[in-house]
């Protein structure tokens, strides 16, 4: 007769084996479930970058970042996603660090200004 201590054992390295056995299997589907609600979204937003109008390479950007708890429905019914290329969606990010450092104004007032003749 196997002691308790025994069984526990053996029960749980068979959990162990299970769970690294299927492992590979649920990040799957969790991984096509994911590209499935992506693809899903990008139809809905129209399938181009709202600045350019570029079909490839998009990216689909938050409009809330506290809001963004990834592409879930709720957040496209609620108008929080747009679409972007990767070159926009790269420029808006910087556009934001800035904006958080407190040079935005100054970079701006950078661009605006004519240099000067020399």
């Amino acid at each position: 007769m196997e002691s308790e201590e025994r069984k526990r054992k053996r029960r749980a390295k068979y959990q162990r084996r299970s769970y690294w056995k299927h492992r590979e299997k649920r990040r799957r589907v969790i991984n096509a479930n994911r590209l499935r609600r992506r693809a899903f979204i990008i139809k809905e937003l129209g399938g181009k970058c709202v600045i350019c109008g570029e079909v490839e390479s998009l990216s689909i950007h938050h409009l809330d970042y506290k809001d963004s708890k990834g592409l879930t429905l709720r957040a496209l019914e609620a108008g929080k996603l747009v679409l972007l290329c990767r070159k926009h969606h790269r420029a808006v990010h910087y556009v934001n660090i800035l904006k958080r450092a407190g040079y935005l104004e100054k970079v701006l007032e950078l661009l605006n200004t004519e240099p000067s003749p020399t």
